[in-house]
């Protein structure tokens, strides 16, 4: 059955019209004139509205034909087939879609849309987007850069950069799961820089860059969580994520200017996380404290921080304020020099956290301090800690060098001096490992395993000076200076320290003639390629000379 009717007697007078441009017929594109418009053939005029696409059918039609209700001639354009690609232009190396991978590429493109579904706009779970050379996204309507309309999990990746402008909406929007990784990413919109929409479930930005600004409801916002991979936050510089806000707020205000990550490094000085930015020159006041010298910086290929005539000084009780702080495996502390780490907070010195191997070595002097109720070398859930070859002193009111959940620490050739007050010099240990060296202060003392501890011979824990030395080193006073050379015999690098610049270093053999020299601030000689057997080494500092004999291996 159909019931059918008829309304009658409706009067309707269309107010606050907007004025239609005048397109000729002779110029008329369907696909570039605005929504609606006049359409001019000879002395007729005709009022022609157009739907972007079958969809727009289910949404907001009266908005298309408002403005040509009050036309006695009206034509409405409904596309049968949705086509979005028509308002925009695309242009690079490599702009395509691999459904087999779930791969959108865009190498070298640039995508500027002026259509109702913004640059790009995708419905699929897990598409990846690659990022490769510089690419470039913009809008100019009232949509988003990039969309993932309903989906679980997406990627922004790749070697290269991507920039998306948005300056009438959102940039990024991510409905659920969003990962930037490797890549890096400039994204601006008015609303927001990157949004989680109606409540984004979370972005997780993993070793890229990002940059991202949103004047309107926040630079970063509406995510339930946001997880940050192998970076950090580096602008504002007191900004996080505020779970309570779901956004990236500084002071609990969400923030509207730049948001800036960059990549960064389980490694602290002073409070101050090292990032790509700033690990060749770690040098500065920062809030949690000074770091002055001629070279403190960090070189991730080789897993190394150098520290040449530093002075670090700590005053920050925050997690991660210590002096130094680590949390990075098999890192490497390179002591060039005469050097200091000091905490006045209640924190330690220098704190090495969760890693698995790590050392603190070279032909430098490193002293280590905690004044205030702490640990001077604080050693937590490591498995090994190699002091070698350099001169290490470690003074803290509870402990010298301390140990949770630590497995061994060893000293390998190196002049150790460790003095904890409160609970032990060197203390936590399961085994500690003496390569070169021995204990010659407290006379007696030895590592006991039981208590994991350096103890006196009864079993009493030392809380008095340990001090170790190599056994198989050379020292000699040259004029007013101290110098040692070790290890001694010495199979490959023979080491040389002094309180002086050590000018050179010539080893000469039993006939007298040299077979190995270095010159100029020398710290050791490579002697791997001497035969076996007795040498001699002369060593200038300054002025003063002196000689000392060494068995090669």
């Amino acid at each position: 059955m159909n019931i059918t009717g008829t309304i009658t007697g409706i009067k309707y007078s269309p107010l606050f019209l907007e004025k239609l441009k005048e397109v000729d017929i002779k110029e008329f594109d369907i696909n570039k004139v605005p929504a609606t418009c006049l359409l001019k053939s000879k002395n007729s005029l005709f009022a022609v509205s157009k739907w972007v696409s079958p969809k727009r059918t289910r949404s907001y039609p009266f908005e298309r034909v408002y403005n040509s209700l009050g036309m006695s001639k009206k034509i409405t354009v409904i596309p049968i087939v949705k086509d979005e690609g028509a308002n925009g232009t695309v242009t690079g190396n490599n702009v395509s879609y691999n459904p087999e991978t779930n791969t959108l590429t865009l190498d070298g493109a640039t995508i500027s849309s002026s259509g109702d579904y913004g640059a790009i706009a995708t419905h699929i779970d897990g598409l990846k987007i690659d990022v490769i050379g510089t690419n470039t996204i913009t809008t100019t309507t009232n949509q988003e850069g990039i969309r993932f309309y309903g989906t679980s999990s997406n990627n922004i990746e790749g070697s290269g950069s991507l920039t998306i402008n948005a300056p009438n909406y959102e940039a990024i929007r991510s409905s659920d799961t969003l990962v930037i990784k490797n890549c890096t990413i400039a994204a601006t919109g008015y609303l927001c820089g990157i949004s989680g929409g109606n409540g984004g479930d979370k972005l997780i930005i993993d070793n890229a860059t990002v940059s991202a600004t949103g004047t309107i409801f926040g630079s970063i916002y509406s995510f339930k969580d946001i997880e940050l991979i192998g970076c950090a936050i580096v602008k504002p510089s007191d900004a996080e994520f505020n779970p309570s806000q779901r956004a990236i707020c500084a002071a609990d205000t969400i923030v509207k200017t730049e948001v800036k990550i960059i990549p960064a490094y389980d490694l602290w000085v002073c409070g101050e996380q090292v990032t790509v930015a700033n690990k060749n020159d770690l040098r500065g006041t920062f809030a949690g404290g000074t770091v002055t010298g001629n070279n403190v910086s960090y070189n991730p290929e080789t897993n190394t921080l150098t520290l040449d005539g530093a002075t670090i000084s700590s005053s920050s009780s925050d997690g991660y304020g210590s002096g130094i702080t680590i949390k990075i495996n098999g890192l490497k502390i390179e002591v060039i020099g005469a050097n200091t780490v000091t905490s006045t907070a209640n924190v330690p010195g220098i704190g090495i956290i969760e890693t698995s191997s790590n050392s603190i070595e070279g032909n430098g002097t490193l002293m280590v301090s905690a004044l205030n109720d702490c640990e001077a070398l604080f050693v937590h859930t490591v498995d090994t800690l190699t002091i070698k070859y350099c001169k290490l002193t470690a003074i803290g009111s509870d402990c010298g060098i301390y140990g949770v959940v630590a497995k061994q620490l060893i000293i390998d050739n190196a002049t150790v001096s460790a003095t904890g007050t409160n609970y032990g010099s060197i203390s936590g240990f399961d085994d500690m490992e003496l390569i070169g060296c021995a204990i010659v202060k407290p006379a007696g003392a030895v590592f006991n395993p039981d208590n994991d501890a350096v103890c006196y011979a009864d079993g009493t824990v030392v809380k008095e000076e340990v001090k170790i030395k190599p056994t198989g080193t050379g020292v000699k006073n040259i004029g007013n200076q101290t110098v040692i050379i070790y290890p001694n015999p010495v199979q490959d690098i023979l080491h040389i320290q002094a309180e002086g610049a050590v000018t050179a270093v010539r080893v000469y053999n039993i006939h007298g003639a040299v077979v190995a020299q270095a010159l100029n601030n020398v710290r050791e000689i490579n002697l791997s390629h001497l035969p076996t057997g007795i040498y001699m080494v002369r060593v200038e500092v300054g002025e003063n000379i002196g000689t000392m004999r060494i068995i090669k291996n």
